[in-house]
């Protein structure tokens, strides 16, 4: 099953009133049929194989770092951290993204978006990786 046949099926199985309600088009006026650059539903762009991987990368990487930035002040909670601590880890965990963005939208706007983003990604993972021991 495809992700049109889901939208076709789950459209179908809504009532009416909840559907869109389109116009009638005006007298001796034919409505357009849709192109083919046009959505064909909520998932559309899922048909691309590119936007797939993008797709995926993306809830890998957001997983990631939300279960990063959960587990670093639990961490400091539970070696015994006072609420001013807590407040410091939060706060600095911020201050590199809130100094550095006008930066990276310079870079951003300058660079090849592509590379740009394969490296942050690098630098990210390289970051939040736990270190080697001999």
């Amino acid at each position: 099953m495809t992700f049109a046949d889901l939208t076709r099926r789950l459209a179908s199985a809504l009532p009416t009133q909840l559907l869109p309600q389109h116009p009638a088009p005006p007298d001796g006026a034919v409505p357009l049929a849709p192109g083919p650059g046009s959505s064909r539903g909520p998932f559309a762009a899922m048909r691309h194989r590119n936007y797939r991987l993008f797709w995926i990368g993306q809830v890998l990487s957001l997983v990631g770092t939300w279960m990063q930035s959960v587990s670093e002040p639990w961490l400091v909670l539970l070696l015994g951290g006072s609420p001013l601590q807590l407040g410091i880890v939060l706060a600095l965990e911020f201050a590199p993204s809130t100094v550095l963005a006008p930066l990276g939208g310079v870079l951003a706007d300058r660079m090849d978006k592509r590379k740009v983003i394969i490296w942050t990604q690098v630098a990210a993972a390289l970051q939040a990786a736990p270190p080697f021991r001999q």
